[in-house]
């Protein structure tokens, strides 16, 4: 899990699928790690985030994303 700051990052690995799953539940696998991590980071109460979704691709052919990143950052960092 990386961390920048007091925003937090949740990653999944495309080689954690055992089976070809659609992009968007890859995001949401490193979605809910960042959101587990944010849960400590920022403490109990409500906070307006932003979130960026990231992805390495593999160009070939067939190309494939090859790792799933989303950080929750502090609006106004």
């Amino acid at each position: 899990m990386e961390q920048y700051g007091r925003s937090v990052t949740g990653s999944f690995s495309a080689h954690e699928a055992t089976a070809p799953i659609d992009h968007m539940v890859k995001f949401g696998a490193a979605l809910e790690r960042a959101l587990k991590e944010a849960s400590s980071q920022f403490g109990e109460g409500r906070h307006p985030v932003s979130f960026e979704f990231h992805g390495e691709i593999e160009v070939t052919n067939p190309g494939m994303i090859g790792d799933y990143r989303v950080t929750i950052s502090p609006q106004g960092e």
